[in-house]
């Protein structure tokens, strides 16, 4: 942990408690930083300008890293007694900006994908296009996998390209990727307006996800479907909202997925499409230990469901 940050997935919580061994890193010394710059860059700077790198960076590595690959490139310049004024942004930024514009291009369609691959980013941008970046050491390609050296580097490359470059850089990907789920979030990703296709294959794409046992992720993709479903596929929009609630619920968020179901519900008009509704409303009123308002609810989508047999 660092500083007063929270362990993640309340580990710090009984009974997890008993068994986590809490160990606080300490920024990097000032000889660690000189190591560091000496192992990793071949430089050793003067002891006032390792002085600066150290107190600016906080003794975060990355950022002491950046810090020493600026100033031994000369694209930073220290007087006696001032602060670095830069930002770790600026250093991302001025680290990708010396690179060539079919490079940035390519850096930004390998951060675009869940797992970048040299075969999808050539293809999408030309061959060796990454070449540049690959000897910047800014990514590291082996057996064909696309590795950025740290995930800000993908978030910089990908954040400094302009949003229709990326939408086209996302359609593009999308017809080169064959796994249903990396395809529609392509496809949803380079949508500039609703589009019932595009809401049809996340709408497949989250079925997939839930067969297997991953209702969080076919939450994400219902919702992203209910966004882009056109004003006039009504029943549609009703249905993957249903669905995304009780992916939400499935994913253990209870709450959430009864405020999305109880919105729905009060927005349907009476018929099977609130009826649907009003089960799913139910069966998360159920898990709340509420029985009596379930079976009130159930009572209530009996009545609504107009002669639907299976409902």
């Amino acid at each position: 942990t660092v500083g007063a940050a929270s362990a993640p997935l309340a580990l710090d919580r009984p009974p997890a408690a008993e068994r986590l061994e809490r160990l606080d890193l300490a920024p990097l010394s000032l000889g660690a930083v000189q190591r560091l710059l000496q192992r990793r860059l071949g430089w050793v700077p003067s002891r006032p300008m390792l002085h600066h790198v150290q107190e600016l960076s906080g003794g975060n590595p990355f950022y002491a890293l950046e810090l020493g690959r600026a100033l031994q490139a000369g694209s930073l310049h220290v007087e006696p007694g001032e602060r670095l004024p830069v930002t770790l942004d600026a250093l991302v930024g001025a680290r990708l900006d010396g690179l060539p514009a079919i490079a940035r291009r390519a850096l930004a369609a390998a951060a675009s994908m869940a797992q970048p691959t040299l075969e999808v980013v050539n293809a999408v941008v030309g061959d060796d296009a990454l070449a540049a970046a690959e000897r910047a050491q800014i990514v590291d390609i082996r057996d064909g996998v696309v590795r950025f050296a740290h995930p800000l580097l993908a978030s910089g490359a990908y954040a400094a390209t302009d949003p229709a470059t990326r939408r086209a850089l996302h359609a593009a990907i999308a017809v080169r990727v064959s796994e249903p789920e990396e395809r529609a979030r392509h496809l949803a990703l380079a949508a500039t307006g609703p589009d019932e296709g595009v809401a049809r294959a996340l709408e497949d794409a989250a079925r997939r996800a839930e067969s297997r046992g991953a209702p969080a992720a076919a939450a994400e993709l219902l919702e992203r479907a209910v966004r882009l479903t056109p004003r006039g596929h009504a029943a549609e929009a009703r249905r993957r909202t249903t669905d995304a609630a009780f992916c939400v619920f499935q994913s253990g968020d209870s709450r959430r997925a009864r405020d999305m179901l109880d919105e729905l519900v009060r927005a349907t008009g009476p018929g099977p499409a609130r009826a649907r509704a009003l089960v799913q409303l139910a069966l998360v009123r159920g898990y709340d230990d509420d029985l009596r308002a379930a079976e009130a609810l159930l009572r209530e989508a009996i009545t609504e469901a107009e002669g639907d047999g299976e409902l």
